[in-house]
């Protein structure tokens, strides 16, 4: 099936989660420090976070000085802050990492990585990218070479990946006054950005199949952890 690239500029992750486990614990925010109250509004965990999300599957990603981890409901750290970012828990999470090495993973700012809640690497590997493709099994790239990746970690060689620039680039629905129009209406600038005064602009770079949808989602060039994600998201 042929692709079609495009590339969008935000000014300012992915998720492997099938069906997350309800926790009982809520994230509050005080004096732009996130932690988390039971459903009595005891606090359970105390504020110290820039960033937390909700708990999944036991686990909650907790940000602190641009790095990111996991948390149990004990506010004990499992999976140490050390990655720039991550995503909630199912079975496993998918992290990233600043890339080590453009000559092993090319050119995107970050490579991805599919942890289990052992913080082991499923596969014993970084990526340049990561899609899922089914239930139990992902599409993943180092460099244009293309893999499967299942939940057990047997990884299958596939090819080259193959895109095309075709001459017509696809455009939002409505034209580039309605795409920065959806923009302005769906971002929200992450309240940790505004407290330490964190701006700049992100580079997403993306592949729109012929169908319209999404995928491949990367960032190209980095602002912030705080902005990317937000930049993703959106």
């Amino acid at each position: 099936m042929k692709k079609l690239i495009g590339i969008l500029i935000v000014i300012l992750t992915f998720t492997v989660n099938i069906h997350a486990q309800k926790s009982e614990l809520v994230v509050y925010m005080k004096k732009g420090k996130y932690g988390f109250v039971n459903e009595k509004g005891k606090v359970v965990i105390k504020n110290i976070y820039n960033y937390a999300e909700p708990f999944s599957e036991g686990y909650a990603v907790v940000e602190l000085d641009l790095k990111y981890g996991y948390i149990d409901e004990n506010g004990d750290v499992k999976i140490p802050l050390e990655n720039y970012d991550a995503g909630k828990f199912s079975e496993f999470a998918m992290v990233r990492m600043i890339n080590p090495d453009t000559n092993v993973y090319g050119d995107s700012f970050t490579i991805c990585g599919i942890i289990d809640k052992n913080d082991e690497l499923l596969g014993g590997k970084w990526f340049s990218s990561i899609e899922r493709i089914e239930v139990d099994s992902f599409r993943v790239y180092v460099k244009d070479v293309e893999y499967t990746l299942d939940r057990t970690g047997q990884l299958t060689l596939i090819g080259n990946k193959v895109k095309y620039v075709v001459e017509e680039m696809p455009e939002f629905i409505g034209g580039e006054m309605a795409l920065l129009e959806f923009i302005k209406k769906n971002i929200r600038y992450p309240v940790s950005a505004r407290k330490n005064a964190v701006q700049g602009k992100t580079y997403i770079s993306f592949v729109v199949s012929e169908t319209g949808t999404i995928e491949e989602i990367t960032v190209a060039k980095s602002a912030s952890p705080v902005l990317d994600k937000e930049a993703m998201r959106v």
